[in-house]
């Protein structure tokens, strides 16, 4: 068990990559560089200061509003960082014995997170983050179980996909999803992946149903699956064994 000191580290190196994240959604959604634009009001362009920049806090001190124009800041500030320190402490938990292991388990699961926000803002899936996030995972805990999690989440996506396609002539899942299933197996291995994959694809047909039913839209309305495939992820890596152990219990099917 992490010392509480150790935690409250953590916590708040989270809390400040959080921020960072929000910069490379927004950049990333604009195609801006991160390297030679400096944080600014998304509605008058106004430079951030260094006080306009702590996270959460400066949020909550500035009433969510722009200090220049008044006009509202977006809760996704404050949520991608308190997201991202429940990230870093979760990964000590999962890993108390290395930081090292739990540092890049936390850098993988935060570009996991990015890329979830950004396919939510456009439909799209940065492929280089997803790479790097899989190959973060993998770097945590290296072993066979990760190599098969990662074959297995990017096949049967793929499998899903195709299914789909083959049943109502339209593209279901895009390429980046599959890409992103078999960088999660990298981070959760077998067989942890199979429940990831499984609610993903479950709470993700759900809720697309759901939106198709109330907003009236059509199948061809794209729906990004990127943040199911991340909310699994994290389920599993919290209680898929048990999980699995339920269901091994009454079905007699063990993986």
């Amino acid at each position: 068990m992490p010392n509480p000191e150790l935690v409250t580290i953590f916590a708040v190196f989270g809390l400040v990559f959080g921020s960072f994240g929000n910069v490379l959604v927004l950049r990333d959604s604009r195609r801006k560089s991160i390297l030679t634009d400096r944080s600014g009001c998304p509605n008058c362009g106004h430079v951030l200061s260094w006080y306009e920049l702590i996270p959460v806090i400066s949020w909550v001190v500035q009433g969510a509003k722009c200090r220049s124009c008044k006009k509202p800041i977006s809760a996704q500030y404050p949520l991608v960082e308190l997201v991202s320190g429940g990230l870093a402490v979760l990964s000590l938990y999962l890993l108390p014995d290395s930081l090292l292991a739990a540092s890049l388990l936390f850098a993988s699961l935060f570009l996991f997170l990015v890329v979830s926000v950004i396919d939510l803002r456009t439909q799209m899936v940065p492929v280089e983050y997803v790479v790097a996030a899989g190959l973060l995972g993998l770097a945590s805990q290296v072993g066979e179980a990760q190599l098969l999690g990662a074959a297995v989440g990017a096949g049967l996506l793929l499998a899903v996909t195709v299914g789909w396609k083959l049943a109502f002539q339209k593209e279901g899942m895009g390429e980046g999803d599959t890409w992103i299933a078999g960088s999660i197996g990298l981070v959760v291995g077998y067989p942890l992946i199979v429940p990831a994959l499984v609610l993903a694809v479950f709470s993700g047909a759900l809720s697309g149903v759901a939106i198709l039913f109330l907003e009236k839209k059509t199948l061809e309305a794209k729906i990004p699956f990127g943040p199911f495939l991340f909310a699994g992820m994290l389920t599993s890596l919290l209680w898929g064994e048990r999980l699995l152990t339920w269901y091994t219990s009454f079905s007699g099917i063990s993986f």
